[in-house]
């Protein structure tokens, strides 16, 4: 079942959280799993705005925000989640250096 060439994601080789095919999931992500996902990481307003907005826009990319994994030694949960939909939409604010600024 590895769609898109994402082969070793599902035997658990997802440490970058990539996943190929686009359109994989596209239109299957409901309101209520965003929700859930900002309830079980205790998401911020800015972080949650910020998701709820990319998956009202891009279903697919929000997907794939949430599948990324966040490892237990993060202490922000809502700064990543935050930088990786603004890298999601193309709105980092240092773009010439790779990174977002901190949160």
């Amino acid at each position: 079942a590895a769609a898109g060439g994402a082969g070793a994601a599902s035997a658990g080789g997802a440490a970058g959280g990539h996943f190929g095919g686009s359109g994989a999931g596209a239109g299957l992500l409901g309101n209520s799993d965003v929700e859930r996902f900002c309830m079980k990481w205790s998401l911020d307003e800015r972080a949650k705005a910020a998701l709820r907005d990319l998956a009202a826009s891009n279903p697919a990319g929000a997907q794939e925000v949430m599948m990324q994994p966040i490892t237990e030694e993060v202490r922000n949960p809502s700064g990543v989640i935050h930088a990786r939909v603004m890298q999601k939409t193309g709105m980092t604010k240092s773009r010439g250096f790779g990174r977002a600024r901190p949160y």
